[in-house]
């Protein structure tokens, strides 16, 4: 298991990286937006070679690689995801995502609105600061 103070420092290196990256030219990235009853479904699509950090889910959210593969990185763990994988994000996921291969990955919400402003606000953490210390304690 991943002790606090390696999770600390992950969730450091995936900011740090963030931040030298806002400084760089940015890269083209596409976000499809898919609303059914309750749910809203985000669809990322990112070319091979891209290196994204992802935002600060407040809420476990399923995720669904569609195509394509890449190499992700968390405070917890390292992982190689390929087309058709799916698994389940923990509140506080925060990645750093090197793109191998064109990817579409879908991510899962329940949701009770289709404005997108009003789901970034609800849906996403400014900071790990906004979220509550436990679950950034959770499964150690």
């Amino acid at each position: 298991m991943t002790s606090l103070v390696e999770r600390q420092e992950r969730r450091e290196a995936i900011a740090g990286l963030q931040a030298v990256m806002q400084a760089m030219p940015q890269i083209h990235t596409e976000a499809i937006h898919h609303f059914a009853h309750g749910v809203y479904v985000r669809e990322f699509r990112a070319r091979a070679g891209s290196l994204v950090v992802g935002k600060l889910h407040r809420y476990s959210c399923v995720n669904i690689i569609l195509s394509g593969s890449a190499e992700v990185r968390t405070e917890d763990e390292s992982l190689f995801l390929t087309a058709g994988d799916v698994f389940v994000s923990k509140p506080g996921a925060k990645r750093a995502v090197l793109v191998t291969e064109d990817i579409r990955w879908l991510t899962v919400h329940p949701a009770g609105t289709t404005d997108l402003e009003d789901l970034e606000n609800d849906l996403i953490a400014p900071s790990f600061d906004d979220l509550p210390p436990t679950m950034l304690e959770a499964d150690l």
